[in-house]
């Protein structure tokens, strides 16, 4: 009888990301991700179903990391604040720079969103996370006296969400650091500070 090979799914997902926010849902074959995660067709099938949940459990998972282990983590800290704002812009930079994928769920919101309303869903959700985030640091700086009053915590912590967004479609057009640290720059100016 032929051994079942194992595998970690966690590892399996994390290099789905990979593979997925390298080529798009669509350019992603079966053969990709067997390639990419290591794991036997057979694997991916039996742990997720087929490649659309596998692409939604690897959407999932990049929302996580990013809220969680990525430069939007910091804003998170209980004592968040404008410093802590410029420091995640100027690493959403220094990556955009460094690694001209973008953000998945940017790239996702634009090539699958439009014609798969759970997949919208899940884009959305990741969004409103890091809206959170930006909600918490701000309401700090307000607090601290870091921002002016001009305008809402909430339409703020939107506008630097959506800046985010716009960064990231920047890094798959290919603009150069300078367009891109220019737009930062004069985006975080209207805080007021």
């Amino acid at each position: 009888m032929a051994r079942i090979r194992e595998f970690d799914p966690d590892q399996a997902l994390e290099s789905a990301i990979g593979v997925f926010w390298d080529k798009g849902f669509f350019d992603t074959s079966m053969d990709d991700l067997v390639h990419g995660t290591g794991v036997a067709r057979y694997g991916l099938y039996g742990r997720w179903g087929n490649k659309r949940d596998l692409f939604i459990a690897a959407l999932k998972r990049y929302g996580d990391i990013g809220t969680t282990e990525g430069p939007a983590a910091i804003l998170g800290q209980p004592d968040a604040s404008l410093p802590q704002i410029h420091e995640c812009f100027g690493s959403w930079l220094d990556m955009a720079c460094d690694d001209r994928l973008g953000c998945m769920a940017c790239n996702t919101a634009i090539e699958i969103a439009p014609h798969d309303e759970e997949i919208a869903a899940e884009v959305r959700k990741i969004f409103a996370r890091l809206t959170g985030r930006f909600s918490h640091a701000l309401s700090n700086a307000r607090r601290k006296g870091e921002i002016q009053p001009q305008h809402g915590i909430d339409e703020l912590a939107g506008y630097l969400s959506g800046i985010v967004r716009n960064l990231a479609v920047m890094t798959r057009a290919g603009c150069s650091r300078d367009e891109m640290k220019s737009f930062v720059t004069i985006a975080l100016s209207t805080l007021g500070a």
